[in-house]
């Protein structure tokens, strides 16, 4: 018997693809001021949202507040191949020492040899 979800799990649901696709057509259509926003919003509504706070990094990244995405990506609880590569990618445009960088691009590496 499938299990149906709570009217509040349902709006927390919409509510977080709502942002996220806001991000996503921001990005696409090159607001990426309005991505940073959206992301922001989403992050703290939703922090346990993956998907949320790769897109925010990813839309800090491309306007270059690099320091800020890696504060962003750095709180995921999860290491999956988007925020490995995400990792890989501020490393390598930081300020890091050349052994942080190797780190990052064997750790991006390895997690998309999983897939």
């Amino acid at each position: 018997m499938p299990r149906h979800r709570h009217r509040s799990e349902q709006y927390h649901s919409l509510a977080a693809d709502v942002l996220l696709l806001l991000s996503s057509f921001s990005l696409r259509g090159q607001f990426i001021a309005k991505a940073v926003l959206y992301g922001r919003v989403g992050v703290s509504m939703f922090p346990d949202d993956l998907r949320l706070r790769e897109i925010y990094t990813y839309a800090l990244y491309l306007d270059g507040r690099i320091d800020e995405a890696i504060d962003v990506i750095q709180s995921a609880q999860v290491d999956t191949p988007n925020v490995s590569f995400l990792k890989m990618r501020l490393a390598l445009h930081a300020s890091k020492p050349a052994s942080e960088r190797r780190a990052a691009v064997r750790s991006y590496l390895k997690a998309e040899r999983k897939t």
